[in-house]
């Protein structure tokens, strides 16, 4: 058999994201002025990408990328990083396809499912979400924000007890101190018709965060039923 494919070395792309905005800045215009000489450097290309997405400039970002793949279409990362910066550009039919993309050439790459289904989720392609996220679960269950949006799109497509069964997960490794996972645990029982267990959801939480606001209001409205 085969080995799988593995992703390129990108630790210094991580790097990146603890510089100061001045020197980002810096290394920004000295890539530009390197790309211009040397127009198929695809690391420089891929770093340029990088710190124009880090300093919020998409447009600039997304056309790196692009330029890299140019030169070598193979690239995990690149096609990665572009469908991550697409999406948040708001061109989310693109994003999706350098994203799968991404997964045809590295398949076990979690953040690419990731943000394929977040992708999916923010189109209301529900079903599609909830595949991208659930496969993430498989391979690595510890993965609590993969948990979370797989809740989600179960709640989106209301699938109580599917939402049911990844919250109470998610509620049991964090021991009830995530407020959210919480909160969503209680309207998805209150989806169930299971009003006490939805109490205790909420309560679960107050015990960890007493003055949430939300878990607070929720709380109320089951307790505050009218007399009949």
């Amino acid at each position: 058999m085969s080995k799988p494919p593995t992703v390129p070395e990108v630790n210094f792309f991580l790097s990146m994201e603890i510089m100061e905005p001045h020197r980002l800045d810096e290394l920004v215009v000295e890539l530009e002025l390197k790309t211009k000489q040397f127009p198929r450097d695809v690391r420089r290309l891929l770093l340029l990408g990088t710190a124009h997405y880090l300093r919020g400039r998409l447009v600039s970002s997304i056309e790196a990328f692009r330029r890299a793949l140019a030169v070598n279409a193979s690239l995990p990362y690149a096609h990665y990083y572009l469908g991550v910066a697409l999406y948040r550009n708001a061109q989310t039919d693109a994003a999706i396809a350098s994203l799968k993309t991404a997964i045809a050439l590295y398949p076990s790459w979690a953040m690419a499912h990731y943000w394929l289904g977040v992708a999916h989720y923010h189109k209301g392609d529900y079903g599609e979400a909830r595949t991208c996220f659930e496969e993430i679960l498989r391979d690595s269950p510890e993965m609590h924000i993969a948990g979370y949006h797989a809740a989600l799109t179960c709640l989106a497509m209301r699938d109580f007890p599917r939402a049911r069964d990844h919250l109470e997960r998610l509620s049991k490794k964090t021991d009830g101190a995530d407020p959210q996972v919480q909160l969503l645990l209680g309207r998805t029982y209150f989806g169930l018709d299971k009003i006490p267990e939805a109490m205790a959801a909420y309560r679960t939480g107050l015990d960890k965060h007493p003055d949430d606001p939300a878990l607070t209001a929720a709380l109320g409205e089951l307790l505050d039923v009218p007399e009949p």
